[in-house]
């Protein structure tokens, strides 16, 4: 869905965003396979109170689609 940057005007980069990410792409273009070092793990769970963003848009998990499948976003109001 695209907005108008002004009256009549519509922005390209306007329309192409879909809101904050939570987390960045922890892997990179590490495999979803490697062991990550000790003590670092994913996230399993993440609880948001009243999330809100100047965009007015849904914070999404992350750009990784592996890391969105295995994480839990809960909004607690």
């Amino acid at each position: 869905m695209c907005r108008e940057s002004r009256p009549g005007v519509f922005s390209p980069r306007i329309c192409a965003y879909e809101g904050p990410y939570l987390f960045a792409d922890p892997d990179g273009s590490t495999p979803d396979t490697a062991a990550r070092p000790f003590p670092y793990r994913l996230t399993e769970q993440v609880t948001i109170r009243h999330p809100t963003t100047a965009s007015g848009r849904t914070p999404r998990t992350s750009p990784d689609p592996e890391l969105t499948s295995r994480v839990r976003v809960l909004e607690a109001n």
